[in-house]
């Protein structure tokens, strides 16, 4: 990495001994950083198997337990060289989320840039348990556009540039393409497990999926950001 830094100030190395996951947390204590920012190993797998890859061990170990907001970058991104302008912020309405929000709108203000609101309604046979016919589809795409409203937008004071967006689909596929769309530069999400507080439990299948297949960094979201 010193070619890198050759330019960078205030630069510090250090290496520790012992379990990854473990070290990468105690750090993260001891410094309270504003952003901890770690590859994807489940990106170099093949895309043929890429849908069945689960995030790294160390990854889902310090994403769960991190008290600082984690950045995953799985592979060279346009943000790199240009900046961050256009975040995209997904909701799924709970309260890890809102937190998620908190941290995406604080980044827009910062950065004066425009932030995009999206949730994708889940048509995924697990989630829906039959199928819906069209009418009902876009009468829950209304409400939850009206959800979005009135949960997050309300709470937007001092961001100018947003949009407000529904798509129904499978989750992750839905957010990909959705920040592809809008050529987002960084994807702001909560970070979200199956079940419980269990180490060996993995990330939530959309997250997971999302941070394999987005083609610009994404945040994962733990713990409330001071």
């Amino acid at each position: 990495y010193a070619k890198q830094l050759a330019d960078a100030q205030d630069v510090k190395l250090e290496l520790a001994v012992g379990a990854p996951h473990r070290e990468i947390l105690r750090k993260i204590r001891e410094d309270h950083p504003d952003l901890v920012v770690m590859g994807n190993s489940a990106s170099e797998e093949d895309p043929v198997i890429r849908q069945n890859v689960m995030a790294g061990a160390t990854l889902h170990r310090v994403s769960k337990a991190s008290t600082s907001p984690v950045m995953v970058v799985a592979r060279p991104a346009a943000s790199f060289w240009g900046g961050i302008s256009s975040i995209v912020f997904v909701t799924d309405f709970t309260k890890a989320s809102d937190t998620a929000f908190n941290y995406a709108c604080r980044l827009a203000r910062e950065i004066n840039g425009e932030i995009h609101l999206f949730h994708p309604v889940d048509l995924s046979t697990p989630a829906m348990g039959s199928l819906e016919d069209q009418d009902s589809i876009e009468q829950k795409i209304r409400e939850t556009r009206k959800q979005i409203h009135g949960r997050h937008v309300a709470q937007m004071e001092g961001v100018a540039d947003y949009s407000v967006e529904v798509w129904e689909g499978i989750p992750y596929v839905e957010i990909v393409k959705f920040a592809r769309e809008k050529q987002a530069d960084l994807i702001v999400m909560a970070h979200q497990t199956q079940s419980g507080d269990r180490d060996d439990v993995q990330l939530g299948r959309n997250i997971e999926q999302v941070l394999v297949r987005s083609s610009c960094p994404v945040i994962s979201v733990n713990k409330a950001v001071k």
